[in-house]
């Protein structure tokens, strides 16, 4: 999609002007944009929750120790 702003750019603005160039360049990275957010950003199907599972207990430091640690 970069290379083809400037181009399609410099061919609106030598016919139209300014503000329509504007506007194409904007319809343009809508036009090619919005589509493949839609495709490409979507969020994972959710996982079936099963009842009657324990939690598995988390190994490593409680948040009062690792505030304790030169690390952290």
């Amino acid at each position: 999609m970069a290379p083809l702003i400037p181009i399609l750019a410099g061919i609106l603005l030598a016919h139209y002007g300014w503000r329509v160039t504007y506007q194409g360049v904007a319809l343009l990275v809508f036009a090619l944009g919005f589509p493949i957010k839609l495709t490409c950003l979507r969020d994972p199907p959710l996982k079936p929750q099963v009842a009657n599972v324990a939690p598995v207990p988390v190994e490593g430091l409680t948040l009062s120790e690792a505030l304790k640690t030169r690390t952290f």
